[in-house]
């Protein structure tokens, strides 16, 4: 699910893929926003939200999680056992 074509190499199979091989994928539905996230570090993490916006509440979801991740010691990929 992780390895992208070579068509699109930011797309594998149902999940975005970045440089730097963190896998993710957002969805919408009427009233809701998600974001899941598996970080190169084996850190994963789910945001669901019961509010939907035309205007970046996916990209504001993700920020606020990645902050939260970078803030919280005992997530810190880096320092995970």
């Amino acid at each position: 699910m992780s390895t992208p074509s070579a068509i699109n190499p930011r797309y594998a199979k149902g999940l975005f893929v970045t440089a730097n091989n963190n896998w993710w994928h957002s969805g919408l539905l009427d009233g809701t926003t998600t974001i899941s996230v598996r970080t190169s570090g084996d850190f994963c993490w789910s945001a669901f939200t019961n509010t939907r916006s035309r205007e970046g509440m996916t990209r504001a979801l993700d920020l606020l999680v990645w902050h939260m991740v970078k803030t919280v010691p005992d997530w810190h990929p880096q320092k995970r056992a």
